[in-house]
């Protein structure tokens, strides 16, 4: 049995990644919105309206772009979208989600005439990311910022994406068997927030596709206890 020292060295240089990364498919819808603050500075209120071509926003307004991504295009059991609402701040002396995350996403992916790639309303593959300040919910979990990983050419392009990384999860399936990427995926979210319960929830959600979830959660299980 080797000395604890060489053993702890490699129990932490083989621990696993802290955190779930949450990947989403689907047409994009992108809203800019102005917000405009009302109220006195200990109490100020955000008021909402599209953003109207040519408009110049005063010192009371701020930019902000709302992506929305169909994920239920691809999964009829999801009755929801993937949304998020991002500020478009550059980062100064303090970093920004747009500055630091979804801005260099947009370049990577679209170029820097991005905003008439976006507005055409094309597939994508984006990351919900963790938000720069850390900010989290009661359950201790990073709220999201869309960074953009991928564009496709068509919808059969983007979904053949999805399956390669999720599985068919189209609906069709009726609670069948989920695939080991799949498996992987669950595991990996299970090992990240610690709480049966919120994985059993989004499984029964189909969040992973129409999988039989005690079946799926009982694979991934085992695979994140090796």
């Amino acid at each position: 049995m080797g000395k604890m020292d060489e053993f702890l060295q490699q129990q932490a240089d083989e621990a696993p990644e802290a955190g779930y990364i949450n990947v989403n498919y689907g047409k994009l819808t992108v809203n800019p919105q102005v917000i405009t603050w009302t109220g006195d500075k200990d109490n100020r209120t955000p008021v909402r309206t599209p953003l109207k071509a040519g408009q110049p926003l005063t010192n009371q307004q701020t930019l902000e772009l709302e992506f929305d991504i169909d994920i239920s295009e691809f999964n009829p059991a999801l009755e929801f979208s993937y949304t998020r609402r991002v500020n478009v701040k550059k980062s100064g002396t303090i970093k920004t989600d747009w500055g630091e995350i979804t801005e260099p996403s947009l370049i990577d992916v679209f170029g820097k005439n991005w905003a008439k790639a976006v507005m055409a309303q094309p597939y994508v593959e984006v990351e919900d990311a963790p938000n720069i300040a850390g900010k989290a919910g009661k359950t201790g979990k990073l709220f999201g910022v869309p960074k953009f990983l991928r564009v496709f050419a068509s919808k059969a392009e983007c979904a053949e994406a999805r399956e390669e990384r999720y599985g068919k999860g189209d609906g069709s399936s009726g609670g069948g068997i989920a695939p080991d990427a799949t498996v992987k995926q669950v595991s990996e979210l299970i090992a990240s927030i610690k709480n049966d319960d919120t994985v059993m929830e989004m499984l029964n959600n189909k969040s992973f596709g129409d999988y039989d979830a005690k079946d799926l959660f009982d694979r991934a299980k085992e695979l994140s206890e090796e």
